[in-house]
């Protein structure tokens, strides 16, 4: 009999204990129109034969008041080989600027994640998914 009770107690236990909760996170895909509304601007420098450089500036105000990192993912779907956060410059005042170089050939293959977390005392965010390849022309090599 206590073998059950005490079985019946730690169920009872475990089920109100708190437990592991990923945050939700809501994946916005922006399209150069969004872009434009939330005042992201991308500028483009050549770099060489084979190069270009990005840059993307992002405001810190509205819905991007919070922007907490931007991530460089290189590859096609959820499984990208390559993932790395990009260094911020936020000397100006409200705004953050992100840049890199890139080879031609592997813009249809990068994509930028600006992660906005929620409200302070809430868990998750958003994170606006920019593809590349809609916001930047690359000239054909010579």
């Amino acid at each position: 009999m206590k073998t059950i009770i005490a079985m019946a107690a730690a169920a009872v236990l475990f089920a109100f204990a708190p437990s592991t909760c990923l945050a939700v996170w809501d994946v916005l895909t922006v399209t150069p129109e969004r872009a434009k509304e939330l005042g992201m601007e991308f500028r483009t420098a050549d770099g060489g034969k084979n190069q270009v450089k990005v840059e993307l500036e992002i405001p810190l105000a509205g819905d991007l008041g919070r922007v907490s990192e931007v991530i460089l993912k290189v590859g096609q779907g959820d499984n990208s080989p390559v993932t790395v956060p990009l260094k911020e410059d936020r000397s100006k005042p409200g705004r953050v600027v992100v840049h890199f170089w890139a080879n031609r050939a592997t813009v249809e293959l990068i994509s930028l994640h600006v992660s906005v977390p929620g409200e302070p005392g809430t868990v998750g965010g958003a994170m606006y998914d920019l593809r590349l390849k809609d916001f930047v022309v690359v000239k054909k090599e010579r």
